[in-house]
């Protein structure tokens, strides 16, 4: 698994960082997994 930072990610797939939280927040993201500081993709 790859690990980035919220931004990183956001940036990877061309949304803003508040889309990214957004859409994992209402579950859209099952693959996401999240800890304080990094996303697992």
């Amino acid at each position: 698994m790859k690990y980035c930072s919220i931004s990183e990610a956001a940036a990877k797939f061309h949304i803003t960082e508040s889309t990214l939280r957004y859409y994992e927040k209402k579950g859209l993201l099952p693959l996401i997994e999240r800890d304080e500081a990094v996303l697992t993709i």
